[in-house]
């Protein structure tokens, strides 16, 4: 039992207590500064008066790197869907729905600014079209996503185990009235719902 325990440790004992912190607030200015590109709009954005007070997601760096040596791909597009994403229901029992947020032109447009023809326009509050992806259910009370990353974790020969403690992730696996599985299934939507629970007062939930 021990050695199965051990198996799961990423998940049950390193993420949940990497999770509280991970997310963070930034200027929306300097994600900007730090991720544009264009040299010529980081000059015109020096230039103009900006409220700096205006936030956006962020995240720490050292959590994010060890979780993303721990548990690989799926916690880096964890962490891309927690700045993308629209959530449809309580987070027990949700649907995540793909949202792309975070290009230059939807930032920009939070400053209240736009860029078009490589000039800074400030006041146009246009519409800019998000893109949409394809809705995922995501029932956390049940531990269990509809997406296909999800579905591959299941295998024949996982075994049965027992857990104990009580962090968040102990408490919603303790809940579960089907047995638990190891090595426990996970999947980037999952981790999506754990990041933003262990980090509610960041998204106002």
């Amino acid at each position: 039992m021990e050695e199965l325990l051990e198996a799961n440790a990423a998940i049950l004992h390193v993420l949940p207590n990497s999770l509280s912190g991970l997310i963070t607030r930034v200027p929306v200015y300097d994600i900007l500064l730090e991720s544009v590109d264009n040299q010529y709009l980081k000059n015109r954005l020096a230039d103009v008066d900006i409220d700096r007070g205006v936030t956006e997601l962020s995240f720490d760096r050292d959590k994010a790197v060890l979780l993303s040596m721990l548990l690989g791909n799926s916690f880096t597009a964890a962490l891309d869907l927690v700045f993308n994403l629209d959530i449809t229901g309580p987070l027990s029992d949700t649907t995540i729905v793909p949202v792309v947020k975070r290009d230059t032109a939807q930032l920009l447009a939070k400053l209240g600014l736009c860029w078009r023809n490589d000039t800074l326009i400030k006041g146009n509050l246009h519409f800019i079209h998000q893109e949409r992806g394809s809705p995922v259910h995501v029932d956390l009370a049940n531990w269990f996503c509809e997406c296909q990353e999800y579905q591959t974790k299941y295998f024949d020969g996982m075994e049965l185990i027992n857990v104990t403690g009580n962090t968040l992730v102990h408490r919603l696996l303790q809940e579960l009235k089907s047995k638990i599985l190891s090595p426990l299934p996970i999947c980037s939507h999952l981790m999506a719902i754990l990041i933003v629970k262990h980090n509610s007062d960041k998204f106002g939930t």
